[in-house]
């Protein structure tokens, strides 16, 4: 009898832990759900972070060689990155990637990566090398300050989903004590 008693208090402490360490973990999944849905929609939107897609031929076109009519950059990276995309697709392909933020803005790294050497060393020619570490800052399209937030934000969740996984801890090591 005393035995059985002293099972049905263990089990029901066991399920006390554990439910209070489920609940904690469906509170930080659903957190990371709605950030996700959130930054999803930012996107979606082009909104904050994501506001100006400077990561499109278009944009960088009206703004290097038009508005900015810088030269070095127009001559020596803008038009190699035209040229590269415009030899690995068609014209219609061209139009239908870059109608796709997503798809403009990963063909658009890709063809950087494929002609940075070519356009770095046609800056140097020019004396001018130091252009290219600016133009990369210059149509980054998340700023800087977005991704400190966004780490401070994920160092405070863990901080939090820690301090609870510790006080969990604690409460089942007080319970074993007593055993």
């Amino acid at each position: 009898m005393n035995s059985t008693i002293v099972v049905i208090v263990v089990l029901v402490l066991v399920f006390l832990v554990f439910s209070a360490a489920i609940k904690g973990l469906i509170k930080l999944l659903a957190t990371l759900a709605l950030i996700a849905v959130g930054l999803g929609f930012l996107y979606y939107k082009a909104w904050w972070p994501f506001k100006d897609t400077s990561l499109t031929l278009n944009y960088m076109t009206n703004q290097y060689c038009e508005e900015i009519d810088d030269e070095d950059i127009c001559e020596c990276v803008i038009d190699k990155i035209k040229a590269d995309i415009e030899e690995r697709f068609t014209a219609k392909e061209i139009d239908e990637v870059l109608q796709d933020r997503a798809k403009g803005i990963y063909v658009m790294r890709k063809s950087m990566s494929a002609t940075e050497k070519e356009a770095k060393a046609c800056l140097e020619q020019r004396g001018v090398e130091e252009k290219y570490e600016k133009f990369l800052e210059d149509v980054n399209p998340l700023r800087h300050d977005f991704f400190d937030l966004l780490s401070s934000g994920a160092d405070s969740l863990k901080m939090k989903a820690e301090e609870a996984f510790d006080q969990i801890k604690v409460e089942k090591e007080n319970i074993d004590e007593r055993y």
